[in-house]
């Protein structure tokens, strides 16, 4: 007589007693489905820690990964003859397929995930067991918004905005906060000759730290040569004549306009960089999962990073926000907490046990030339001015993962076969975890 059983929660006890009960029985040869949505810091960890546990398709809108804390170290700095060193360039640009080996990528746009399928704009459909959205974030900043399809044509991008920015004179900064600061605190080290100006909507830099840290910040940047202007909302940037005018409105000590009807222009300049927030790149899960996206487009997930009510699926990096109840640092989390704790959630479904706590990226299988820790960018932005990297994802990285953690990715091959035992756990789960169709799904 065949027996089923129900369990009742999809939290730690709910999946691990269901892999328990059932941990012998039913086992399927085919291999597990993955999908990771983007290749940035959190997709490539991700890849690397599942490559050899399922079969993991990477889907980017480019075919290299980009370390992208040291881009303004390029950007704003000093060039060799105004070229691009190789060496560097191959530290931190990296060829997807030298790190994927036992599934594929595919270079397209995901403009749809549903809960059993990504959909691409090629009109592709690729089917899902766990879905692992890393899709991060843009912003303003024109080198952040790359469309180049490849590590030749990024090169070629890059090496044209550090010609601009080093034929240009005066320049604006637009944004206070963490990559503000940062730019400008580069530019003006880089080029001590050129007029740097940072426009800033609340009464101190750095709102979201405290009064002390952000006063600090503005002291030493003026000290640098900075000029600060505070209090001032950016309301439109004009071009004429090669010149950019920033026109503004008075800010009250929050940010918020005063007078919207009172519009003043600072003195024109060569370039302008708008660092004025990030936004979350999520609008593939709009559609199907507008009840897990805040008012900001940011993803509520739980301590797992799973979506609610959707166990199989995962938002990591910059565009996932964990619920402040759940006691734990609200807002942009760490990539690497996240690759951490999703990769110790899959591991432990695929070897039939429940989270153990303690896991770290150092006892996950991703090899010591991805993570190797160092201490190599204390004269980075913020760190250099205020001592501190807490809730920067960006300088994180930058102090936290040496560039060459990448390096000699041609050395990183998972050649261990695809363990079915491991895959008949995760189906299991998955078939008793997964929300299931209701009739009118089914129909539809």
């Amino acid at each position: 007589m065949r027996r089923m059983l129900i369990g009742v929660g999809a939290g730690v006890a709910g999946f691990g007693g269901a892999v328990w009960c059932d941990a012998k029985g039913g086992r399927r040869t085919e291999p597990v489905r993955g999908v990771v949505v983007g290749g940035g810091c959190a997709g490539a960890m991700l890849v690397l820690t599942m490559d050899h546990l399922m079969h993991v398709t990477l889907v980017d809108k480019k075919s290299y990964f980009e370390f992208t804390p040291v881009l303004k170290e390029f950007m704003l700095g000093q060039t060799k003859d105004g070229g691009i060193d190789k060496d560097w360039f191959r530290k931190y640009f990296i060829p997807h397929k030298y790190y994927i080996n036992n599934g594929r990528l595919i270079i397209d746009d995901v403009v749809e995930i549903t809960p059993d399928s990504v959909i691409l704009k090629s009109g592709q459909k690729i089917p899902f067991d766990f879905c692992f959205v890393c899709t991060g974030s843009g912003s303003n900043i024109p080198w952040r918004g790359s469309t180049a399809l490849t590590v030749s044509d990024r090169a070629q991008e890059m090496q044209k905005y550090n010609k601009l920015i080093s034929s240009s004179e005066k320049i604006t900064v637009i944004g206070g906060g963490a990559t503000g600061v940062e730019h400008a605190s580069v530019l003006v080290r880089e080029h001590p000759g050129k007029q740097v100006n940072l426009v800033h909507s609340h009464q101190r830099l750095l709102p979201v730290h405290g009064a002390k840290s952000g006063h600090y910040t503005q002291r030493r940047l003026e000290e640098a040569g900075v000029k600060v202007t505070t209090m001032a909302k950016v309301t439109d940037v004009a071009y004429d004549n090669g010149k950019f005018t920033v026109k503004y409105t008075h800010a009250d000590q929050d940010g918020g306009v005063i007078d919207e009807r009172i519009i003043k222009e600072m003195e024109p300049v060569d370039f302008v960089m708008d660092c004025r927030g990030i936004k979350p790149a999520t609008g593939c899960l709009r559609k199907n999962f507008s009840e897990c996206l805040d008012d900001e487009g940011f993803v509520t997930v739980n301590e797992f990073n799973q979506l609610t009510g959707h166990p199989n699926i995962f938002a990591l990096g910059d565009i996932a926000k964990q619920d402040s109840s759940l006691g734990k640092e609200s807002g942009l989390a760490y990539v690497v907490d996240h690759v951490s704790t999703v990769s110790s959630m899959i591991r432990a479904i695929a070897a039939n046990n429940t989270i153990s706590e303690g896991n770290n990226l150092f006892n996950l299988g991703i090899p010591l030339q991805f993570i190797h820790l160092v201490d190599q960018y204390d004269h980075v932005g913020t760190a250099q001015l205020i001592g501190e990297t807490r809730g920067y994802l960006a300088t994180y990285l930058s102090r936290k993962l040496h560039s060459s953690y990448l390096l000699p990715l041609n050395d990183l091959r998972f050649k261990e076969p695809v363990p079915l035992e491991m895959n008949s756990n995760m189906r299991k789960w998955l078939d008793k975890n997964r929300p299931q169709k209701t009739e009118q799904t089914k129909s539809a």
